[in-house]
C-alpha cells in the first residue's frame, strides 16, 4: 500500500517527465476526437449524397502539428489528402479529403 501511494504522488508531481506526458495524452486525445469528427462527416457526406466525394478543413497554425497527423492517418486509410493555400480564402490553408 505504500508502494501504491508512493507512485501515485510521484506520478502526480510536477516535473518535466509528467509534464511531457499529460502533453501527449492530450495531444492523442485532441488526434482521436478530430479523426472522430472528421470520420462522422465523412459517414454523413456518404450516407446523405451520391454526387459529394470530398470533406473540407481549414487548418489553423496552431493545429498543424495535429493535421499532419491526420493527414497520414487517412492517406494510410487509403483517402488522397490534399493541402493547399487558397488566397481567395485570405491564404489559409485548407485539407481537403477525397474518396470515390
Amino acid at each position: 500500500m505504500l508502494k501504491f501511494l508512493e507512485n501515485y504522488k510521484k506520478s502526480r508531481v510536477f516535473n518535466a517527465e509528467n509534464c511531457l506526458r499529460k502533453q501527449v495524452r492530450v495531444d492523442q486525445q485532441n488526434f482521436e476526437k478530430k479523426v472522430e469528427d472528421i470520420t462522422s462527416r465523412i459517414n454523413y457526406v456518404v450516407e446523405s449524397t451520391t454526387s459529394e466525394h470530398t470533406v473540407i478543413y481549414q487548418v489553423h497554425d496552431y493545429e498543424r502539428k495535429l493535421y499532419d497527423k491526420i493527414e497520414e492517418h487517412f492517406t494510410n486509410l487509403g483517402f488522397l489528402v490534399i493541402r493547399l493555400t487558397i488566397p481567395e480564402l485570405g491564404n489559409d490553408e485548407y485539407m481537403i479529403i477525397s474518396w470515390k
